[in-house]
């Protein structure tokens, strides 16, 4: 059967026997004896040992005790007075459960079946109660100026010091370790404050944490609005403030000036105003005054008085200011842009629509000066100068100045100072200035020699007894300026003159060229010739002694008044 009761008369109650069986499969070793009764007794245990352990422990916590084994002892009896927790025990081990705070005496005396010993190991153990930490109080603190920490209160239970860690919005801080019950906790920014640990130094028993507290912030908030100066530099601007946050009533300092919330008459520039309220919280705006751009007013002539435009006309520019411009001319004028004047210097009072003003002047001049036309020829049209180059030398001269001649004959440059012309007359120039289209006159006359030489010209024949003939030319232009030349087939001399002999009939050309004005006269004339002998014819009777003298005759020869007779004989 199992199990089965051995028994013995020497076995003690407590000790542990094993039993060996052998001859089934081995050794087998699995068997317990337990000594239940009837077993003989040993001697008295041994005094207990000293208790090893914590000796200050935490409220909730539990700890290993124990001690060595104690000879001879099989019953070991722990203790605690007064209760403050629970036992578990096993022999000379022990876990404590420490569930209630004060001071206790953890104890163990030992014994065995027979015998107790009436020693007692005792353990003096304090129990430290669960520490806890609650944070109360409230307050807030000035956004702008000087920082003043809100004071906040943490109340500890159980037994310090106690170490304990804050959070502001979440973030954990240092920890602080203090003695202080209740402890001042001073922050310096505002958000939600809650404690995230505590541990009590003394044990080290981490305990419990409660309540939060938020800070706020005090914010003074000015808002400073600017009204700018009506015109550049006349100092008036304006601001006003209003204020939200913080407790009335509120005080105002500026900087670089100014008076109270709302001040006035003030320059351009940047200006801070510090709003301190009741609490002494401050804030601060800072505002800018701008002056209007400066309103700046100048004029100019677009047009002056000349020989083209009778009257002249300005124009105005400004920039500055606002806009919306009125114009007060002095002595005359209206308008931006006053066209029609006369020449003279003119003022104008520009005012804009804040009223701010600014003056300008501007001068129409007066040009109608002409400008300089002179005219002039180096000589007249003839014979051998059939075109000309007049001449405007001596009138002015420039990019702004043109020229335009008129005249019967203009060949080419009728725009310039040197025009070509090919017939006689009067020729004007007329110089304009292209800057003030003033213009000015010149005339000049232009003469023509063309007068041709007298030549005329007789020429006697070539006869049987003139064999070379002077051609006269009698009657011809005589005089320095001429010059003859003859032209024909038998110039014998005298070809250049008035009466050159030729010895040839035919036709001679006689050219007479005045040198004055290079105009020629060609005329011809025929020198005939004339060589045929007259008949002749001579009759005579003979002498006889009758007649011994006998008139012979030449009837039948030429008769005439150009004819004569010439005989000759014996006789």
């Amino acid at each position: 059967t199992n199990p089965f009761i051995l028994t013995s008369n020497s076995f003690i109650v407590g000790e542990i026997y094993w039993m060996v069986l052998d001859g089934c499969d081995g050794n087998v070793c699995d068997y317990t004896i337990n000594v239940l009764s009837g077993s003989t007794a040993g001697g008295p245990p041994a005094d207990p040992g000293p208790i090893t352990g914590p000796i200050q422990v935490c409220q909730g916590d539990t700890e290993a005790y124990s001690m060595l084994p104690v000879d001879a002892a099989t019953i070991y009896n722990w203790n605690m007075t007064p209760n403050l927790g629970g036992i578990s025990d096993n022999d000379n081990n022990a876990n404590i459960s420490w569930n209630t705070p004060g001071t206790a005496q953890l104890c163990v005396d030992v014994a065995n079946a027979c015998y107790s010993n009436p020693n007692v190991s005792c353990l003096t153990i304090e129990v430290l109660p669960i520490p806890t930490a609650t944070l109360s109080g409230s307050g807030s603190f000035c956004k702008e100026g000087a920082l003043t920490p809100v004071d906040l209160t943490v109340t500890f239970t159980g037994t310090g010091p106690w170490e304990f860690v804050y959070t502001v919005d979440g973030m954990p801080q240092p920890p602080v370790t203090t003695s202080d019950n209740p402890y001042t906790l001073a922050i310096s920014s505002s958000g939600t404050v809650a404690l995230s640990s505590l541990m009590s130094t003394t044990g080290s028993c981490v305990g419990t944490v409660s309540g939060n507290v938020t800070i706020t912030e005090t914010a003074i908030s000015p808002t400073a609005t600017a009204t700018d100066p009506l015109c550049a530099g006349d100092g008036t601007g304006s601001i006003s403030v209003s204020v939200s946050g913080g407790a009335s009533p509120y005080s105002y300092q500026w900087t670089p000036g100014g008076i109270g919330q709302n001040p006035t008459g003030l320059p351009a520039g940047t200006y801070t105003v510090t709003v301190t309220d009741d609490d002494g919280c401050t804030g601060e705006a800072t505002v800018t005054l701008a002056d209007p751009p400066l309103l700046v007013a100048s004029g100019t002539s677009t047009q002056g008085v000349d020989c083209n435009n009778p009257t002249g006309s300005i124009s105005t520019t400004v920039t500055g200011g606002t806009g919306g411009y009125t114009y007060q001319w002095s002595p005359s004028g209206s308008g931006p842009n006053p066209s029609g004047l006369p020449d003279g210097t003119y003022l104008a009072t520009v005012t804009d629509a804040n009223g701010c003003t600014d003056t300008l002047s501007a001068t129409i001049a007066i040009d109608t000066i002409s400008p300089v036309a002179a005219a002039s020829t180096p000589g007249m049209l003839d014979c051998a100068q059939t075109t000309l180059i007049i001449s405007g030398s001596g009138s002015d001269t420039g990019p702004n100045v043109t020229y335009q001649w008129t005249g019967p004959g203009i060949v080419s440059g009728g725009t310039t100072l040197n025009p070509t012309i090919n017939q006689p007359g009067s020729y004007t120039i007329t110089v304009t200035n292209t800057v003030n289209g003033c213009s000015e006159t010149a005339t000049v006359v232009v003469g023509q020699d063309i007068t041709q030489p007298v030549a005329m010209a007789t020429a006697p024949p070539i006869t049987c007894d003139n064999q070379s003939v002077n051609i006269d030319a009698s009657g011809t232009d005589t005089g320095p300026n001429f010059t003859y030349q003859w032209t024909g087939p038998g110039i014998v001399s005298g070809g250049t003159t008035l009466n050159p002999v030729v010895n040839q009939s035919g036709t001679y050309t006689l050219t007479v060229t005045n040198t004055a004005n290079g105009c020629e006269t060609t005329i011809s004339v025929s020198v005939p010739e004339d060589l045929t002998p007259p008949p002749a014819q001579a009759n005579a009777p003979p002498i006889t002694c009758d007649d011994p003298t006998v008139t012979i005759n030449g009837n039948g020869s030429a008769t005439g008044p150009d004819i004569s007779y010439q005989w000759t004989g014996p006789g």
